[in-house]
């Protein structure tokens, strides 16, 4: 299952495709493009032999221009990349979509889409869609998912119901448990019996808000019975909304010091 991490506001994959069908959709369908500027989500520019005659505040914005500025100037000054190569791809009445860091841009990664009007190459629209943050987000995630993966303690990823979602390899091997097995259970199941009140004691107060995360020496039960000591540490991810996601946790086994404990 991959991690996917939300606290920082990001555009999936699912919404990107949701916004090029929209735009597709008001291309396809309106002739009247005030309604196609105001309604669509993405940067908008209409351009006829190069030169851009209409665009949305939302192209403005990302150019930081005002209206004059950007009607009658050639497209290719604007963005700052030469967009002759394109207009051969969409004389068929294809949409190209391209992918490109903009100089003009401090080297923002955009997603363009050149959408042809009537099969002309020489009128099409240019549909603009910052990725730069997608372009990060990735990387954090693929840089989480490592860490997550080789960290010498147990990891998991566990909903608002305590079910896990992910666990890694060092969770299975303290545990006992198969990955599989664990994914079938609530971390309610493997806790120590007289420690489960305080524990969901903290659960509950994060999900109300009023802690944002906490930490507590705990007991687990392994999948033979036998039990043992953790630290455990607890976040809590929310979506861009500030609603609850579920929570990440940190479980390292501390036996050998609650053993040095009772020596002294």
């Amino acid at each position: 299952m991959p991690i996917i991490l939300k606290k920082i506001k990001r555009t999936n994959p699912y919404k990107l495709e949701l916004l090029k069908k929209m735009t597709y959709s008001l291309v396809d369908e309106n002739q009247n493009y005030k309604k196609l500027y105001k309604t669509a989500l993405e940067g908008i520019c209409r351009v006829e032999k190069g030169i851009i005659i209409n665009c949305n505040d939302k192209f403005l914005g990302y150019f930081n221009l005002n209206y004059k500025e950007a009607i009658k100037k050639k497209i290719s000054d604007i963005i700052g990349i030469n967009v002759e190569s394109i207009k051969d791809k969409i004389s068929n009445g294809k949409k190209i979509e391209i992918k490109i860091m903009l100089p003009k841009m401090s080297n923002k990664l955009f997603s363009i889409l050149f959408i042809p009007i009537d099969g002309k190459k020489e009128e099409y629209y240019c549909c603009f869609l910052d990725i730069s943050r997608e372009l990060f987000l990735n990387k954090y995630e693929r840089d989480f998912k490592e860490y997550f993966n080789n960290i010498e303690s147990g990891m998991a990823v566990v909903n608002l119901d305590g079910y896990f979602l992910e666990v890694n390899d060092k969770l299975c091997k303290i545990t006992d448990y198969s990955r599989e097995e664990l994914l079938s259970k609530n971390f309610q199941e493997i806790t120590y019996p007289d420690d489960l009140t305080e524990d969901l004691n903290f659960v509950s107060r994060m999900i109300n808000q009023e802690i944002k995360s906490y930490s507590m020496n705990k007991r687990y039960v392994r999948k033979d019975g036998s039990v043992f000591w953790a630290f455990l540490s607890v976040v809590l991810t929310k979506d861009e909304e500030n609603n609850p996601l579920y929570f990440i946790s940190t479980i390292q086994e501390i036996n050998k010091y609650k053993d040095f404990e009772k020596l002294y």
